[in-house]
């Protein structure tokens, strides 16, 4: 070994001992740099970071905890972070929470709640709380990590709020698409008014007749404040495109303060009038309410002039549908009153349809083709009549009204008569003009072409009857003045009574025939003191045809003016009985008189006998035989009881 040789290994230790310190100076260096990077980067994180202990009390926070806490380290510190940042369920949750971390049940948890700042206003924030823990697992403290979610709660917010909004329209809008009744248009537009405003009561009015502002619907009011405030408005009756009016705080409103102190009474605290002017015309308002004072947004106001709108037009178009189906009850009552049905025809599908009254008149059910119903329904005598009238309606170049009557065949060969008067309505002008329906009302009018009918024929009777009537006056006239010239006066006005008394039992019996009994009573009726003494008038009840009710008639009246003048009933002891009968299919009368003169056989054959013999024997198809015994006279009828006597029934 040289003897420099020990000092080259001291020089080395000496150099080793400088390298390292020298690296040791290094690391600390480092170290220090990086828990001042650590440092920084925990108060300038974009993160709120705090430390608590086991009491929750705040030991550590960065800057970002005091901006989103707007409290000062030196103001938090030794606090609990749940006396200071909280209140409410939000809270209550945290705190279960913690107290479960920190006896170890946790090692972490996250909660997204609110959080109030030293100014009074809420943030959102995700918390993230960690624990801390020795060696041995004892909880040391808990490391709580704080992202602020304000913003993005009031996009979330927003947003559903925008859902919400869009989701009250969209079902008011279809529940007014299936009202029936205004009151189906109020209830949903409360409903929208208070979902998508959320405000906390809310009402409708619309003027009345006199131009009046009355509540119509109304939810959360008292009938005291409806009372109070009814018939009030801002606007004046006339305005034109109105505007909402709101008002944030009731307590600093320009309103009358009897009127002030209602509403403040009633516990609103803010309101809007929401004008409904459909087409520009102010018709109502509707109201919303809020329990305290409330900053209205335009946001808030465009959407209530938006349901304003659809509720204004939802009012209008049910009147309007209220007003036609009123207009169609009107119809309908004057159709019904008029016993008039209605039906059309649609040349585009060649379809007829009508009422229930038209489709009873014509036996249908429902829709008919046009080719069935002239095929199937219309009477065939009557079908080319109603083509022609059908064509010549639908002709554009002379459209005009026009009327028919016409038969239409039912089941069971039932006739209907119809009268139908119609219009076609076109679309276009003149030739160019193209049929799109022809409008029809329909009657009944089986029963009044019956009527015709029947007075046809009775014309035709009385036509036939009155000339019968006049060859028998005539008749009595020619052969009165013939065989009794010298009283021809009394005898030709004794007979036209005689004549004129069957004509009353006929018409009284509508032509239908004349009982026996009521024709002898009144040919009997000079003696009618004496029926049921002197007179007998009996037999079976039968009822005589018209023209045998003449002819016998009159020879009962015969009969009974010659009793009173030469027979039974000219003494105070004659007797008399009318009698008939039936006999075998045999109708048999009789006059007899007896206790009366004597009797004796005219010298010559007067009117009188012609009456009572010829005359009755043409009329019934029967033999008479007339005797005039001494004892008094005897007048018997026999004839088939088919050619005199109306049948059973009748």
């Amino acid at each position: 070994m040289s003897t420099d040789e020990p000092a080259r290994t001291r020089t080395g230790g000496i150099t080793k001992r400088a390298r390292y310190t020298s690296r040791r100076r290094l690391r600390a260096e480092e170290l220090v740099c990086q828990e001042q990077r650590l440092a920084a980067t925990y108060q300038h994180a974009g993160i709120g970071i705090m430390e608590v202990d086991a009491e929750g009390r705040i030991l550590h926070l960065n800057a970002q905890s005091c901006a989103l806490t707007g409290y000062s380290s030196d103001e938090v510190l030794g606090h609990s972070i749940f006396d200071v940042t909280g209140d409410g369920k939000d809270i209550e949750v945290d705190h279960e929470q913690f107290r479960r971390q920190v006896a170890g049940e946790l090692d972490r948890y996250t909660i997204e709640r609110r959080i109030r700042r030293k100014d009074a206003r809420y943030v959102w924030v995700s918390i993230t709380s960690s624990s801390v823990c020795d060696a041995n697992g004892r909880f040391l403290y808990a490391v709580r990590i704080q992202h602020d979610l304000t913003e993005r709660r009031r996009t979330e917010e927003a947003l559903a709020a925008r859902v919400r909004e869009q989701t009250a329209l969209y079902q008011f809008t279809d529940r007014l698409q299936r009202a029936q009744s205004l009151d189906d248009v109020y209830e949903p537009a409360l409903d929208a008014i208070l979902d998508a405003l959320q405000c906390s009561r809310a009402s409708i009015l619309l003027r009345d007749s006199s131009g009046v502002m009355r509540f119509v619907a109304s939810r959360g009011l008292s009938e005291q404040y409806r009372r109070a405030v009814d018939g009030h408005s801002p606007w004046d009756a006339k305005v034109k495109d109105a505007e909402p009016i709101c008002v944030d705080d009731v307590a600093h409103a320009a309103f009358a303060e009897t009127l002030k102190r209602v509403v403040i009474q009633e516990g609103i605290h803010a309101l809007a009038f929401v004008p409904l002017q459909p087409a520009g015309r102010l018709i109502g308002k509707f109201m919303t309410y809020y329990d305290i004072p409330h900053a209205f947004t335009r946001a808030e106001i465009d959407l209530a002039v938006t349901i304003a709108r659809q509720l204004g037009f939802g009012i209008e178009r049910k009147r309007a549908e209220q007003a036609l189906q009123a207009s169609k009850d009107r119809l309908e009552f004057a159709l019904n009153a008029a016993q008039l049905g209605w039906w059309q025809y649609d040349p585009l599908h060649r379809v007829i349809s009508g009422d229930m009254r038209s489709q009873e008149i014509f036996g249908t059910t429902g829709d008919i083709p046009i080719e069935d119903f002239v095929m199937k329904r219309l009477h065939p005598d009557d079908a080319e009549r109603f083509r022609a009238a059908f064509q010549a309606a639908l002709d554009p170049a002379d459209p005009r009204p026009y009327a028919i009557e016409f038969r239409v065949q039912q089941g069971h060969g039932q006739i209907r008569w119809v009268e139908a008067h119609g219009l076609a309505y076109f679309e276009g002008d003149g030739h160019e003009g193209r049929a799109v329906g022809i409008v029809r009302t329909a009657a009944d009018i089986t029963e009044r072409k019956e009527r015709e009918e029947k007075e046809h024929l009775l014309m035709r009777e009385i036509n036939h009857r009155a000339k019968n009537m006049l060859s028998v006056v005539d008749a009595i006239a020619h052969q009165t003045a013939i065989k009794n010239p010298e009283d021809f006066t009394e005898r030709f006005s004794e007979r036209i009574q005689a004549l004129s008394a069957n004509q009353d039992l006929l018409i009284r019996n509508e032509w239908k025939g004349v009982e026996i009994e009521d024709l002898a009573r009144a040919q009997l009726a000079h003696f009618a003191g004496l029926i049921g003494s002197r007179i007998t008038v009996r037999g079976s009840q039968l009822r005589l045809k018209a023209a045998s009710a003449q002819a016998i008639g009159l020879a009962l009246h015969e009969l009974a003016t010659n009793a009173g003048k030469y027979g039974a009933l000219s003494t105070d002891t004659g007797r008399v009985d009318v009698c008939w009968g039936t006999d075998d299919d045999a109708l048999s009368m009789s006059w007899t008189e007896r206790e009366g003169p004597p009797v004796s056989a005219p010298s010559r054959r007067g009117f009188g006998t012609i009456v009572m013999e010829t005359m009755v024997e043409r009329s019934v198809g029967g033999t008479v035989d007339l005797d005039y015994a001494p004892s008094g006279l005897t007048w018997r009828l026999t004839c088939p009881a088919d050619n005199a006597v109306e049948p059973v029934g009748m």
